[in-house]
């Protein structure tokens, strides 16, 4: 193999065998520990990151990255380690996620420059498993109409994958509710052109490791006492999907599709998810706009640019009677993007 590809994971819990024994034998795996230290792997195997290896490296950023810690978030220090340490190719995958054989093989193939179909959205998003007839979780449901979606004969450069699920599918808690959700899917896979959205899910996804400059998973907050998840990747996905928007890099979906094997608690699910739906179309609107500002250069620079800007947009937003407790959320956000800007530095 021509690129060195490593895999990253987050967990709090020592992952099941069955995991591990469909895991690549000849890849490195970076494991971001959030257990205190109670994981069960081969450490000649693992290259495991528990929280005290975490301050070592971080040295006085430590005590901020906290705010990441106890939430698949975490997963960003991995991603800094895998750039750090001159991997090509980074694979971020979820610990409850069982691979197929080719899994290395798919991921690596989408990330090449060729001439191929790219769709682009009338309403700006792309439903990623949209031949089931369900939303891939995050999809806006204010877009949810029929739209018409366009495809064009392009040389793109692909910098990101995002592989599908089966089994558990990742799909907003409440269409669970309304009706039993899939286990298999449907799909068709494309690349998603400048322009046009998709959500972006963590749990199985490939991008160049120049992009980590520009790919912030964004931690938890609280917002009067109820914690607010589930926004992690779609958010920080929106953001890197702007920005390679302006760099005229393509997104993929589709392959590899992995066994999805565990079902998160859904009533936390849906409370956490309730305030994503509520505060996403403010939150993609500052994006947008900050976005406009923002001038093509190298990613790192394009992600600090964007944060500046970002905390203007807030401010703004705010004296337009922005709700307080969007206000609170959005700059707490804001101060963990300067966090990964401040420690992006230091490569």
């Amino acid at each position: 193999m021509t690129k060195r590809v490593v895999i990253v994971i987050p967990t709090a819990e020592t992952p099941s065998w069955e995991f591990q024994r469909h895991l690549p034998k000849d890849v490195p795996v970076i494991v971001v520990d959030g257990s205190g230290g109670k994981l069960s792997l081969d450490k000649k195997r693992y290259d495991i990151y528990g929280f005290d290896r975490q301050k070592k490296i971080l040295g006085s950023l430590y005590k901020s990255f906290r705010m990441f810690q106890g939430a698949s978030a975490c997963r960003n220090f991995g991603h800094f380690l895998a750039l750090k340490q001159g991997f090509e190719i980074i694979i971020a995958l979820d610990y409850d996620c069982i691979v197929p054989h080719d899994f290395i093989k798919k991921h690596v193939d989408a990330l090449k420059l060729r001439t191929i179909s790219v769709v682009y959205s009338e309403n700006g998003w792309i439903n990623p498993i949209a031949p089931t007839g369900w939303y891939s979780r995050g999809y806006p449901y204010e877009k949810r109409y029929p739209t018409k979606v366009t495809q064009k004969r392009e040389q793109v450069r692909v910098g990101f994958n995002m592989g599908l699920w089966e089994n558990v599918v990742d799909i907003n808690g409440i269409d669970k509710v309304l009706k039993k959700p899939p286990t298999k899917l449907n799909y068709s896979p494309a690349r998603v052109g400048a322009g046009s959205m998709l959500p972006i899910s963590g749990m199985n996804n490939a991008f160049l490791s120049e992009l980590v400059f520009a790919y912030l998973l964004l931690p938890n907050v609280l917002i009067q006492g109820w914690e607010l998840s589930r926004h992690d990747d779609i958010w920080g996905g929106y953001i890197l999907k702007r920005i390679l928007d302006k760099k005229k890099v393509a997104v993929s979906f589709g392959e590899p599709v992995i066994y999805h094997a565990k079902e998160s608690w859904q009533p936390r699910v849906l409370a956490h998810e309730h305030y994503l739906h509520l505060m996403s179309e403010k939150f993609y609107r500052l994006v947008d706009e900050a976005m406009t500002h923002v001038e093509v250069d190298t990613y790192q620079n394009m992600f600090a640019q964007f944060v500046r800007y970002f905390k203007v947009e807030i401010n703004k937003s705010r004296e337009q009677h922005l709700p307080p407790h969007y206000y609170d959320a959005f700059i707490y956000l804001e101060r963990g993007m300067q966090w990964w800007v401040n420690l992006c530095q230091k490569l």
